[in-house]
């Protein structure tokens, strides 16, 4: 994958989940984190756990999990 190949729509969703006030939106967030799942690294991509995560947090399942932030902001720079 190359960072061509993400789709705009895409990448501004992934960029905003690691701004101060992401998105809430459920549809956008489930869209963005079925994306990485799909031609990310699956389960294992920290895009797609930070933006399943960020999903619980907005609807009161889980608290955010800071070192997959991390991780999240670190796969952030290599695909984006």
């Amino acid at each position: 994958m190359t960072k061509n190949e993400i789709p705009k729509h895409i990448k501004d969703v992934t960029k905003a989940l690691a701004e101060e006030y992401p998105p809430t939106n459920p549809v956008v967030i489930l869209d963005t984190a079925q994306w990485w799942y799909k031609y990310g690294e699956g389960a294992s991509d920290p895009i797609f756990r930070q933006a399943i995560s960020w999903l619980a947090e907005t609807q009161d399942i889980d608290p955010m999990d800071f070192e997959l932030f991390k991780k999240f902001e670190e796969r952030l720079d290599e695909v984006l």
